[in-house]
């Protein structure tokens, strides 16, 4: 009987709502975007809200009381109204919350007035962790979107005791809310940022003597992604733009210079990683994914420029035009050299010892392609790994006679010898800019994503004493998340419920789906 009479309560609530001067406590409304009926009742809700949907202060809250202490999010509509927002088991299944499937979650908005008894009651039994100011304000359609992406998530749609539980959904509430006022895309993402990151990444801490030595084991060593990529034209212009003038003239300075025109254009891919990232501590799995790709096609290019540069340098004119279809050629063994960086290697597998006979087989096409008495004239930067055996259209069919393919034929041994030893030769450079040019990329970007700003955050005097903090060295709102991520997991390890790295890596990534 006296749950009837307080729905009664609520419901002449919303009837008498137009006819008093401050909005009413309404009833908890349970949001449901699993169903079309269930995505109306939200936006009928949000619709009879009328013009007080805006919000310039949240607040992340815990109860004082309790064996496990419920954390929920709320907003601040005025000075007299609070919306809270939150996530529960429902109650009729609650004993299966800890199936690693979960049970069905319950989330909800609650509307409250400070003249209603259940507002006071809130106050007094829960305690703020954080409070965030917005100066520019939030609508609550911002937080409704963001609960439609957490139950529409695969595995976040379900309440789980130890995983996507009131924790995780405060955690992403405030992550999304604070992401709004981050400038990530305007600092790191125009094109002169990016280039000095890049500049300032592939020139920091690499040394200028470093020497090009023979690898014993060409194409074994190291172990790199797969190469998909198109060599253009736009590399070589961007070159003498991106890099010092000195570096161009030495074997090293031009693996630099290729190196970073080749990051240089990466640039469009950037650009659409971060507008995605929830969290800083997500950029690694992500940014890395990205950069290692480019990386690799990035050393491919560097490795063929220097090798082209030497057989420039070393024959400028006695090879006349027929050296661009002999260098195509070696471009193609060398794409299969790359293509067993791809691979773990050891020199004793039967898998391996295939692919250094298949590259051994290309080094000997690349020479014999040479001798061929009629060619069409290929430029450096046309090769294609896509299409093999189609020539360039564009290319001018030349006839050359017996007699000078045979005075060739020794151009062509040594010319296939000095590429196929500046190639090998740079596996010193790989190895040293493998090891520090996505760890340094990473550094410097991290180190460009901005938070909230300090004076818009309040942490509660919980938070401070656990933490052992005074005002002056308040975590920011990123460190704040990753404390409570591991507060919560490492309780969850400690019961025998999963690692808590694990657990945190699987939470941050269903995250990042949600906020995409």
């Amino acid at each position: 009987m006296p749950e009837l009479l307080r729905r009664r309560r609520s419901l002449m609530g919303y009837v008498l709502r137009p006819l008093v001067c401050h909005p009413r406590t309404q009833s908890r409304f349970i949001l449901d975007f699993h169903s079309d009926k269930g995505r109306t009742d939200v936006q009928s809700w949000y619709k009879y809200q009328g013009r007080n949907t805006r919000f310039t202060l949240l607040e992340y809250r815990k109860d004082i009381y309790g064996r496990v202490r419920h954390e929920f999010i709320v907003v601040r509509l005025d000075d007299t109204t609070l919306c809270r927002f939150d996530r529960r088991a429902r109650d009729e299944e609650r004993g299966y919350a800890l199936r690693d499937e979960g049970v069905p979650a319950e989330d909800s908005a609650h509307v409250l007035s400070s003249f209603e008894t259940e507002y006071k009651e809130l106050m007094s039994r829960t305690e703020v962790l954080l409070n965030i100011e917005l100066p520019q304000g939030e609508d609550l359609s911002f937080i409704l979107a963001v609960c439609e992406g957490i139950q529409t998530h695969a595995k976040a749609a379900a309440y789980n005791l130890m995983r996507y539980n009131c924790y995780f959904f405060s955690w992403m509430v405030v992550a999304a809310v604070a992401r709004r006022t981050y400038n990530w895309e305007s600092v790191v993402l125009s094109r002169q940022g990016w280039d000095d990151i890049i500049r300032t990444s592939l020139t920091h801490g690499q040394h200028n003597d470093t020497q090009l030595t023979s690898s014993q084991h060409p194409g074994v060593r190291l172990q790199f992604g797969r190469i998909a990529f198109k060599l253009n034209t736009q590399s070589q212009r961007n070159l003498n733009s991106l890099t010092d003038a000195n570096y161009s003239t030495t074997p090293i300075g031009t693996f630099r210079g290729a190196l970073i025109s080749r990051f240089s254009e990466s640039h469009g891919t950037i650009q659409k990683v971060l507008p995605n990232l929830l969290l800083r501590s997500q950029l690694g799995c992500v940014l890395k994914r990205e950069l290692c790709r480019i990386q690799s096609s990035s050393f491919f290019l560097a490795r063929c420029t220097v090798a082209e540069n030497r057989i420039r340098n070393k024959w400028p004119f006695d090879i006349g035009f027929a050296y661009r279809y002999d260098l195509k050629a070696l471009k193609k063994a060398s794409l299969c050299a790359a293509g067993i960086f791809a691979t773990n290697a050891n020199a004793e597998d039967k898998a391996t010892k295939d692919l250094l006979r298949e590259l051994e087989s290309t080094w000997k096409h690349a020479l014999r392609a040479f001798m061929a008495p009629g060619f069409k004239l290929q430029p450096i930067w046309s090769f294609d790994d896509d299409n093999d055996e189609d020539e360039d259209p564009d290319g001018d069919f030349v006839f050359i006679s017996t007699k000078e393919a045979a005075d060739w034929e020794d151009g062509s041994r040594m010319i296939t010898k000095e590429w196929e030893s500046a190639w090998d030769e740079c596996d010193t450079l790989v190895a040293q800019y493998a090891e520090t040019a996505t760890s340094t990329i990473m550094a410097m970007i991290l180190e460009r994503l901005t938070d909230v700003l300090p004076e818009q955050l309040r942490f509660g005097d919980g938070v401070k004493r656990s933490l052992g903090l005074d005002q002056s060295n308040n975590p920011s709102v990123q460190d704040f998340i990753r404390i409570r991520m591991q507060e919560h997991f490492e309780m969850v390890d400690m019961f025998g419920f999963g690692s808590f790295q694990e657990l945190i890596a699987t939470a941050e990534e269903a995250m990042y789906v949600i906020e995409i």
